[in-house]
């Protein structure tokens, strides 16, 4: 096996890749081609929908495990992969799960191949630890962009004020809203504490007004 014969599935989110050793080696790989066409077919059924969509809502069917390390879970079989830079799924490992005991075993082996892979890739190239952040935790990055976005808004906010001499209460009365949720923005405090039509009076009193761009790839 190889970086060409590795690929499981091209996805629209996400490539699926067998790891691999340097002997060309994945355990998973031998696993998976001693099963029948039914189980086989199984799991490339939830391989597929991940790379394509993003996302396995049935945790039945793909769980985070911890750590950083998912499984997917065609019953009976149990294939555990970590989210690698690149938009890549890397499966490392399989099993048929029996007991809590076996898990955390094949777990191990899950984890130090990424640390296999993670090391061989700062070797080759540099990764900023921005990078690595979210490849050790994409599960993260939904509550990551939310706060980002939050901060970037109270950081408009304050620079706003800042420039055209503002107070709080000052702010308020140009946008019709109480002092309160000035002070909430400021924060970066938006969640549950500020609705659209506050947003817009907001940014109105500041002199910006709101557009919707459609992004390029939704």
């Amino acid at each position: 096996m190889n970086e060409k014969t590795c690929v499981i599935y091209k996805g629209t989110c996400f490539q699926a890749e067998w790891y691999y050793d340097k002997n060309g080696y994945n355990q998973a790989y031998d696993y998976y081609c001693g099963l029948d066409a039914v189980r086989q077919g199984r799991f490339l059924i939830l391989v597929e929908r991940l790379a394509d969509f993003g996302k396995i809502y049935d945790t039945t069917k793909f769980r985070n495990e911890s750590d950083g390390i998912y499984a997917f879970k065609p019953q009976p079989d149990r294939y555990l992969c970590f989210f690698f830079f690149g938009r890549k799924i890397i499966v490392t490992n399989a099993f048929i799960k029996k007991t809590q005991k076996i898990l955390r075993k094949e777990k191990r082996v899950s984890l130090k191949c990424k640390r296999i892979m993670k090391t061989d890739a700062m070797e080759e190239k540099e990764m900023t630890t921005y990078e690595q952040f979210f490849i050790d935790y994409p599960e993260s990055k939904e509550v990551f962009e939310r706060e980002k976005n939050e901060f970037a808004l109270s950081e408009f906010v304050l620079e706003q004020m800042d420039k055209n001499k503002l107070s709080v209460r000052g702010l308020a009365d140009k946008a019709n809203v109480s002092p309160t949720i000035i002070q909430k923005v400021r924060k970066g405090k938006l969640a549950n504490h500020i609705n659209f039509t506050t947003f817009i009076n907001v940014v109105d009193s500041l002199g910006y007004k709101v557009m919707l761009v459609k992004k390029a790839n939704p």
